[in-house]
Formats: C-alpha cells, structure tokens, sequence
C-alpha cells in the first residue's frame, strides 16, 4: 500500500492517498489530545492545497489582523484613549495662551 496511509480517529479507521498529489501539510484531528497526519485535499499549487498554501495563509492572517486593528480602533477602549490625547492636547494649548496672556500683561 505504498503512499496509502492509515489512521484511527474517535470515529473509526481512516485509509489516505498519501502520494504526491495531496497536500503536504500536516493538520491536527482536533481532539483533546490532538494527534497530526497530513491534510487529504488535493494539491493544487506547490504541494499545497487552496487552504494550506502560504500564500493564502498569508491572505487569510492579514485579514484577520485588519478585521482585528478596526475591531480594536472601534472600541470604548481606544476611544477614551484618544478623548484623553485631545484633552492633553487642549490642555497644553490653554497653558499656552495663558502664557501669552501673562507675558503681554493682560492676566490677573
């Protein structure tokens, strides 16, 4: 049975075409204690399938990094965090004018 392989899952005995058309990536069975075998979707680009191909990892990471900075731009948090900037800055421009006001003589 050269490049069929076998292995046993909670829900029985499984028999892959482990040749050269299958993806070479290794993937989890998703148990409790995960055990690894090699994914069983046809290879379509560079050994790879659709799913596993570095290029499309890549597109799928960066993606989920944009959905991730909106998500986290969107929050109360760094909404507080840039009210707090803005006051910091008014702040700074107030002590400022007072400065200037002091300074021309026209203060208290």
């Amino acid at each position: 049975m050269k490049g069929i392989r076998k292995f046993e899952t909670g829900m029985g005995v499984f028999l892959v075409n482990q040749g050269d058309s299958r993806c070479k990536e290794d993937v989890s069975d998703g148990g409790r204690w995960p055990h690894f075998h090699r994914c069983s979707r046809r290879a379509v680009k560079d050994g790879y399938c659709r799913q596993h191909h570095p290029d499309a990892v890549a597109a799928r990471q960066y993606a989920a990094g944009e959905r991730y900075r909106e998500k986290w731009d969107n929050s109360p948090q760094m909404k507080l965090v840039r009210a707090n900037e803005r006051i910091a800055e008014l702040e700074r421009q107030i002590a400022e004018l007072e400065a200037k006001n002091a300074e021309k003589g026209g203060g208290e």
